[in-house]
């Protein structure tokens, strides 16, 4: 599946979570990647040196 095909299978799409109202808000950024024609997952790893979960792989994104 190439970028193209995952964007036309996402469009129009309203996404939504079940109980939403109950929940604190956060964002999350799926990055995906191209490179030489295979789609990737974009991850980063937390620094040292935050307080709360450091050195762990992550989504990019925050509150």
């Amino acid at each position: 599946m190439n970028i193209n095909q995952i964007a036309n299978t996402l469009l129009g799409r309203t996404p939504s979570i079940l109980g939403h109202e109950k929940f604190i808000k956060f964002a999350v950024l799926l990055p995906l990647v191209e490179v030489n024609g295979d789609v990737h997952i974009l991850f980063e790893v937390r620094s040292l040196k935050m307080r709360r979960q450091p050195g762990e792989v992550c989504f990019p994104g925050g509150r």
